[in-house]
């Protein structure tokens, strides 16, 4: 996978400085949520322009936002038409 490679080349430490990985055209979201808690990245900003409801995850884990209070917004946003994953 792409995230170990990227802590096996460039170290946590490394990867971890400033304001972290920028993950550009990053989709769902996969390889930011591999470097962020499978290898501890602290910081990882996912930008697509299609959007990302695993960024919705993120923000809502990151705000103490419970899950069950925007399980509902999920589930209509994954059933709107207009998305493409």
């Amino acid at each position: 996978m792409v995230a170990s490679w990227m802590v096996k080349t460039f170290g946590v430490e490394h990867l971890s400085e400033g304001s972290g990985v920028l993950d550009i055209a990053g989709g769902r979201g996969d390889l930011s949520f591999a470097l962020m808690f499978t290898h501890h990245v602290t910081s990882s900003t996912l930008i697509d322009p299609v959007g990302s409801t695993l960024a919705l995850l993120f923000h809502h884990l990151q705000h103490g936002t419970e899950l069950p209070a925007w399980g509902f917004f999920f589930s209509k946003l994954l059933s709107d038409s207009r998305c493409q994953f």
